[in-house]
């Protein structure tokens, strides 16, 4: 792959389970078509999807970022959210927002 980046840009619906899933299976397939290796391949596909979901569920959509480098492979998911209203309260120990 050498030390060129590649970046891709997802539009991620809100709350339509139709296209839910297609960012992360697209990168998947460029993931295996550069050869990497397919350990890295799954745990960024696993990782993508679960977040790509939890973006349309309850993030009101947004957009998955992603860059691709022979050193690593970065993810970024940005949703339209409302967020948790109290990070602490959500970092302890049995807590759940569900």
């Amino acid at each position: 792959m050498g030390d060129s980046l590649m970046k891709l840009h997802y539009e991620i619906p809100a709350r339509d389970l139709t296209y839910a899933g297609e960012a992360s299976s697209s990168v998947k397939k460029k993931l295996v078509q550069l050869g990497i290796d397919p350990v890295l391949v799954k745990k960024a596909a696993i990782s993508m999807y679960e977040a790509e979901i939890n973006a349309v569920i309850h993030g009101n959509g947004g957009f998955a970022d992603v860059e691709i480098s022979s050193e690593r492979i970065i993810v970024t998911i940005t949703d339209h959210g409302p967020g948790i209203p109290d990070i602490d309260l959500a970092m302890q120990e049995g807590w759940s927002t569900a």
